[in-house]
């Protein structure tokens, strides 16, 4: 619940801590309940192939969370590519980190749906 520690940051008086207490929960109330909906706890109920890109340098989301579901992932026997960008923090922050990024997620998505440029299969687009 690293994100939880980054949002407490602002101060439990402000909006922030206070949107993130109605929409997730507060941790001293509701850790039981926050971490049955924890998404590594549910990995085994994933139906669709998951692209993790998390960034080593990050200092709001720790990159363990990342490596916690990618290992959840594995082990549910489910689809994902994990990638930790060296160097990076919570996001690009130049050009190549940013090319390195889209890079991923293109090559994730044509793997997965295809590529855009390619007539369709007719096979495909009859169902």
């Amino acid at each position: 619940m690293g994100i939880v520690k980054f949002e407490r940051s602002y101060g439990t008086d402000s909006a922030t801590w206070a949107y993130w207490r109605k929409s997730e929960g507060d941790p001293a109330t509701d850790s039981a309940r926050m971490l049955a909906h924890s998404p590594y706890r549910l990995a085994g109920t994933r139906k669709t192939p998951t692209l993790l890109i998390h960034c080593d340098k990050d200092d709001i989301v720790p990159v363990e969370e990342s490596r916690q579901m990618n290992r959840a992932l594995l082990a549910a026997g489910k689809p994902v590519r994990y990638v930790e960008v060296a160097g990076m923090g919570h996001g690009p922050s130049s050009d190549d980190e940013t090319i390195k990024v889209f890079s991923e997620i293109d090559t994730f998505l044509r793997e997965h749906i295809g590529d855009p440029l390619k007539p369709s299969d007719p096979q495909r687009s009859a169902h």
